[in-house]
């Protein structure tokens, strides 16, 4: 059986399910991802759902009678005496039939068929159980052949398969082919099948514009499904638009793979609620995900505004397996509940592999790759500059960093206009444990010279504590983290730039860091690859949001980023631990604006924002270094598909701003959602205010501590 159930598999599981006992029904031969999924069903958790086949379950042969279309024989209430098992094989109710059931037909069973005409599986089931325990001939069910099912006066479809009919007490609005009306009956269809019939319909003309219209990679689509904000919510969204309230706003990081389990990701966002999301992976048009238009599904499914950029077009090749089939696009969007007001593409120089030459050697032919930022607007601060970004996986440390120094450049050189900034994203920091082996996932140097920590790890350490202000050049990037040579290298462009003219030391000084280093980076990443105060509330090596099943379960990484930058973090959730919904976690964060009281803007001191960066930095450190507890809040240690939030049994720190979970309201505009227990992580301006220090003027010599200085800067502040 395929990875997921679809839809309408599990409906008529569901409706088998009212039929018969639990202890009379198997359903054999699952994946381990449908068996988790049919697990989580109640009406089916109880029936026997396994993963061998069923010659594992050591029943005679002629005990089990087939259910084949092919049969020479038709099944009679005689046959109850002969079977105790009867086997619907391979998938009953294509259209036009397939033949399926030949998998189980060379086992040698016994068979039996139930009339020329193809029937749906629950059908088939319920049909057999009236024929066998109830005593009833086949000729003797009342059956309605093709019924056409109208939606409304314009809109019907035709199922091409025969049901049982039950009575019908409104006028009916069934016909055959051959327009016999049948009043006052209808076909017995599982419940939500004729609502998922109408929205397959859509689906299918949505389908056929979808494949037309197909977007190049890099060319950008957008979709505005909010619904119109009545009057008086307008009144107070203006209100708060003019007198923001600093109400702290969700942003959702999360790669959904392809949108393979696209109901389970609908379900789960809608769950979340989030004000902001950034996703990666998700297909429009490819075979693999029934050529659906994921983008516009969840924008249309969550109401919300998103902005998609095309990342890849998927070549649909033979070369690729069915999983993988391709045939339409794949790329990244940001969504949310308010307002984008601009958005820009993200075109890397860097390609540490070329997909267009050598994607068929992989059995994924593609072209593209790109990423974007957007600018959203919120009633409840400035706006926030939102990047969302996938690195490349087939390539080594070196070419990630070198594609993700764009984008810290690109940061960087827009935060004097845009202080509020996200980087969320799917980083693909993969070298780690067994991945090191890998000739495609660690491809350079660094799969050796990292032994001993994670990438994840690595990049927090020598590229992410590295600030714009430390120097022109990430040095600890240049010496791979060894400090002996760092000051060697920092002597030696001093040098340089002492013994040189002013035209020439910009050059003077590329050559000698080129001639000196051995790092693998060029100049000009090592120049980009500078934080410009970006920090990320999750353990690098501990918060893992990737675990993948081969490998004997000893791969697992954290590949997942929500670096903030300007925001105080007050709040965290990680779900999808059972990874039925994507094989990513998602990560959540709950931020604040670092805001003046006064007016609103933030305080320029680059020292100050320096000292803010740092401290916090150290915070998640020491409060993150166990990493993420699994727990529910109904306490079922096994139950992981609730929402879970960053409730921490330890003590708070007397400084840190955190909030009740009831204060999570979905009403985007109720200001008085949340309320603080106490102090939080003071900003720049809370800092400013704490040492006296005007808007530019820099600090004293003299980092701050991890808690007692920040404690001591709260009480200046206060008093």
């Amino acid at each position: 059986m395929e990875d997921n159930i679809h839809e309408w598999c599990l409906l008529e599981y569901l409706n088998i399910a009212k039929f018969i006992s639990p202890e009379y029904f198997y359903i054999t031969k699952l994946s381990p991802e449908a068996k988790s999924q049919l697990s989580q069903e109640p009406t089916l958790k109880e029936c026997h759902l396994l993963t061998n086949d069923v010659n594992s379950m050591g029943i005679e042969t002629e005990r089990i009678c087939l259910l084949d279309p092919a049969s020479n024989d038709v099944l009679m209430t005689d046959d109850a005496e002969k079977f105790e098992y009867f086997l619907f094989g391979g998938i009953l109710g294509d259209d036009p039939p397939k033949d399926r059931t030949s998998e189980l037909r060379q086992f040698g069973f016994p068979t039996r068929h139930l009339g020329p005409l193809q029937m749906t599986t629950d059908t088939a089931l319920i049909v057999t159980k009236k024929i066998i325990e109830d005593s009833i001939a086949l000729d003797q069910i009342p059956f309605i052949d093709f019924p056409e099912i109208k939606f409304d006066r314009t809109e019907s479809v035709i199922m091409p398969f025969r049901y049982i009919t039950i009575p019908d007490m409104n006028v009916s609005t069934l016909q055959t082919t051959d327009n016999q009306l049948k009043r006052h009956v209808k076909p017995l269809v599982p419940s939500g099948m004729i609502e998922l019939l109408k929205k397959d319909g859509d689906m299918v003309l949505d389908m056929e514009t979808v494949i037309n219209n197909l977007p190049e990679p890099g060319e950008i689509l957008t979709h505005d499904f909010r619904p119109k904000i009545r009057s008086n919510e307008e009144d107070e969204y203006n209100n708060i638009s003019s007198n923001p309230t600093n109400r702290p706003i969700k942003c959702l990081q999360w790669n959904v793979e392809r949108n393979y389990r696209a109901s389970k990701i609908i379900k789960t966002l809608k769950e979340l609620d989030p004000d902001i999301a950034l996703i990666q992976e998700i297909d429009i048009g490819c075979a693999r995900s029934e050529r659906r238009d994921h983008f516009r599904e969840i924008a249309r499914e969550l109401k919300w505004m998103g902005v998609y950029v095309c990342e890849f077009f998927e070549i649909e090749s033979e070369q690729r397996k069915k999983r993988d089939q391709g045939g339409g696009v794949h790329g990244n969007a940001i969504f949310t509940k308010y307002d984008i007001v601009s958005f820009r593409l993200i075109d890397h120089k860097y390609h540490p592999f070329n997909w267009e030459r050598d994607g068929h050697k992989l059995g994924e032919p593609r072209r593209g790759r790109l990423d974007f930022s957007a600018e959203v607007k919120t009633p409840f601060g400035p706006p926030i500059l939102c990047y969302c970004v996938h690195l490349e996986v087939f390539c080594g440390i070196t070419g990630r960093i070198a594609q993700f120094s764009e984008i810290l450049s690109d940061a960087t050189a827009h935060m004097n206009t845009h202080p509020y900034q996200l980087i969320f994203g799917d980083l693909n920091t993969m070298s780690r444990s067994i991945a090191r082996l890998s000739h495609l996932c660690s491809t350079d140097q660094y799969r050796i010279l990292s032994l001993g920590t994670s990438e994840s790890v690595w990049w927090d350490k020598y590229l992410l504590s590295w600030h714009v202000s430390d120097g022109e050049s990430n040095l600890l990037l240049e010496s791979r983290g060894l400090g002996y040579f760092s000051s060697l290298f920092k002597r030696n462009k001093n040098n340089v730039a002492s013994n040189s003219s002013s035209d020439d030391n910009e050059q003077l000084v590329e050559n000698a860091v080129v001639k000196k280093t051995l790092s693998g980076f060029t100049t000009s990443v090592l120049r980009a690859a500078r934080n410009p105060g970006f920090y990320d509330p999750w353990n690098p090596e501990r918060d893992i949001t990737l675990h993948l099943p081969k490998y004997f379960g000893l791969y697992r990484a954290k590949l997942d980023w929500t670096l903030v930058r300007g925001f105080d973090v007050v709040k965290r959730w990680m779900g999808n631990h059972d990874y039925n919904a994507s094989d990513h976690k998602y990560l959540m964060v709950a931020l604040e604006f670092d805001l003046n009281d006064n007016d609103n803007v933030v305080v320029d001191s680059e020292a100050v924002a320096k000292q803010v960066w740092s401290s916090r930095r150290k915070y998640w450190a020491e409060r993150t270094k166990r990493g993420w507890k699994i727990r529910n809040v109904r306490g079922d240690e096994e139950d992981y598909n609730s929402v879970e939030n960053d409730d921490e049994n330890d003590e708070k720190k007397s400084w840190l701003r955190v909030f009740d979970a009831p204060g999570l309201s979905k009403n985007p505009l109720n200001r008085d959602s949340f309320q603080p227990l106490n102090e939080r992580i003071p900003g720049p301006t809370a800092l400013a205010k704490a040492q006296g220090v005007a808007q530019n003027e820099p600090l004293q010599k003299g980092g701050l501590g991890y808690k007692t200085e920040l404690e001591k800067l709260v009480l200046k502040a206060r008093r």
